[in-house]
Order: structure tokens, then sequence, then C-alpha cells
């Protein structure tokens, strides 16, 4: 992990409930900048999950 976001290859797919509207809400983030207890109660999928 870089901690630096630069290059991409540690972008997944996370999907959370929006609090608002109550619907999933799909975004990429960087996986090396994201703390692991920042996504508690989130779906991830990496690359290889999603063919």
């Amino acid at each position: 992990m870089c901690g630096e976001g630069g290059c991409g290859c540690c972008v997944v797919s996370l999907t959370k409930t929006d609090l608002l509207t109550k619907k999933q809400v799909t975004i990429a983030i960087n996986s090396c900048l994201c703390p692991l207890y920042s996504i508690n109660g989130c779906s991830v999928t990496t690359v290889e999950g999603i063919g």
C-alpha cells in the first residue's frame, strides 16, 4: 500500500446506504487511503469480484 492514491491500482467499489434517502449508493474509493474502521457496514468489491 502506497498511502498516496496516485496510481489508482487500489481502487475498489464501495456500496453503502445513504442516510437521507435510504438507498444503496456505489462509489469508487482508493483502498490505500480509506481506514478499515471508516467503512463499517459497507460492502467492498475488488476488481477480482467484478468479473
